[in-house]
């Protein structure tokens, strides 16, 4: 309640940028964290910057995306096609600034893509080579953070193997997290 309270005082008085805050600041339409490693904590958030019409697989175009900071020395970053949600993934390869991923919705069908992203230089680079994920049944904020990891001194992602029967819940509206696959990233950039 008094963070709440807080956050409507704060915007009241104009001090911090309105960007469709939600309480959780890990995952969502906006994240925070250091990502430039200036030692101050900015936003990273989804900004549609063109409407689309029609079908994109019947000749319609698709509405385009790209990661905007609210520290306007970061340069945004093409995210191009489709809707996709922010992921703070913390200091990954330890050089002092958090890395972050977006889970980006398939045009049609049930395979989406991850990709993590770091900042080095005011540059934006992948980490690693995107990868795909299935994204037609849910995976909660938790789980997608968990989704990219360090674990001794190595990154991993977890990916659903889509010939397991048994990787959906009963209802099949929600993936069994402990049945994706580990795979540790390669060509990092470190």
């Amino acid at each position: 309640m008094k963070t709440k309270l807080l956050l409507a005082f704060l915007i009241a008085v104009n001090t911090i940028p309105v960007i469709s805050q939600t309480l959780n600041t890990k995952v969502g339409d906006q994240i925070q964290g250091d990502f430039n490693g200036d030692g101050k904590l900015e936003y990273a958030f989804r900004a549609q910057v063109t409407k689309g019409h029609g079908n994109s697989v019947e000749d319609g175009i698709p509405d385009n995306y790209e990661i905007q900071f609210s520290d306007k020395t970061i340069k945004s970053i093409k995210a191009n096609c489709c809707w996709f949600k922010l992921i703070n993934e913390g200091d990954l390869d330890k050089d002092g600034t958090d890395e972050f991923s977006i889970i980006q919705a398939p045009e049609n069908g049930c395979i989406g893509t991850v990709t993590t992203y770091t900042i080095k230089t005011k540059k934006s680079y992948k980490l690693f080579p995107s990868f795909s994920i299935f994204w037609c049944a849910e995976l909660s904020d938790s789980q997608l953070q968990k989704l990219v990891v360090r674990e001794n001194n190595t990154i991993y992602y977890y990916l659903a193997d889509p010939n397991d029967t048994h990787l959906l819940n009963e209802a099949g509206d929600k993936i069994r997290f402990e049945r994706l696959k580990k795979v540790k990233a390669k060509n990092v950039i470190f």
